[in-house]
């Protein structure tokens, strides 16, 4: 039995190296990763990259819209977009060369927040219900 639990051990260990070489060999293929405040003041140069901004949209307009990231409101040049009641934007944008960023695709994050506040209070119930039959003693718990 000894034997099965250090085969055990030594594959659970195995197992994570290779996966830490793994997420590590995985992160030198990335050449460059992409920095917004570059490619804002434009000195760099990002022509045809696409990726994806977690936000607020502060302000619609007709063909474009104000974007707040929280360390920077851009603007995008699209439209069709709703802002999220509860919650955060996510966009898909294309940063073009010229110094545009173009939308390609939104979705919108609604946080329920009224189920939050359902399970807040069901946890005081759950609480109450415990201590009511539980007693906090110093060796644990004991029946009340």
């Amino acid at each position: 039995m000894g034997v099965l639990i250090k085969i055990w051990y030594v594959l659970v260990f195995v197992l994570l190296i290779g996966l830490l070489l793994y997420g590590d060999n995985h992160n030198l293929h990335r050449v460059e990763r992409f920095n917004l405040d570059k490619y804002l003041d434009g000195s760099g140069v990002y022509e045809g990259h696409k990726g994806q901004r977690f936000g607020k949209i502060v302000n619609i307009s007709q063909d474009h819209f104000y974007f707040d990231i929280g360390s920077h409101t851009i603007k995008i040049m699209g439209s069709g977009v709703e802002g999220a009641v509860y919650g955060e934007t996510v966009l898909f944008i294309d940063f073009r060369g010229d110094g545009v960023m173009e939308l390609i695709n939104h979705h919108n994050y609604d946080y329920n927040y009224l189920l939050y506040i359902i399970s807040f209070f069901a946890f005081l119930v759950f609480l109450f219900i415990f201590f009511k039959e539980w007693r906090i003693t110093i060796r644990g718990f004991e029946n009340a």
